[in-house]
């Protein structure tokens, strides 16, 4: 009778393990395949919105993301030389290369959400590094600025997350 219920116990937790991976494989390639493209975009309009807004406001740029990234969004601008400014959680990662950022000031888009490498066990979506954002130029004056963001999962999810519990 003990052996029997050693092999179901076994089984059982074999079915969750097996089951618990392919359910994160499965929902990982669909991120790579379906969503990853479709976040990019969302957050470059997130982020068109908010370098609109500063620059019709350039007065409280600072008030205004500080208060973006207490709603859930990390955000750095840099004018490529001596100035770096973070707003909101820090970034895990401080990767992203200049060419990125000279891409940025010259007035295009930088898509590094999309362009972010697709791992079999590793979301690209919760990767919290400066190369996994968006990036769009700023105008402030007669300077330019490179505005990345990217959203802040723990901020945004700590409600599901204490939820659950």
């Amino acid at each position: 009778m003990r052996t029997l219920y050693v092999r179901v116990f076994l089984i059982t937790v074999a079915v969750i393990v097996v089951s618990g991976m392919l359910g994160f494989l499965l929902s990982n390639i669909y991120y790579h395949a379906k969503l990853k493209d479709f976040n990019d975009e969302k957050l470059v309009g997130i982020a068109t919105q908010m370098k609109q807004f500063v620059e019709q406001q350039p007065d409280t740029m600072e008030q205004y993301l500080n208060n973006a990234a207490d709603l859930g969004y990390e955000i750095y601008v840099t004018d490529g030389k001596e100035s770096d400014r973070f707003y909101g959680r820090e970034f895990r990662e401080k990767d992203l290369d200049k060419q990125a950022v000279e891409l940025v000031l010259r007035g295009e888009v930088y898509h590094g959400v999309a362009q972010f490498p697709s791992k079999p066990f590793i979301t690209g979506f919760f990767d919290n590094q400066l190369s996994n954002t968006v990036g769009v130029q700023l105008q402030l004056g007669n300077t330019n600025y490179a505005l990345f963001m990217r959203p802040d999962v723990i901020l945004q999810f700590g409600e599901l997350r204490i939820f659950l519990r």
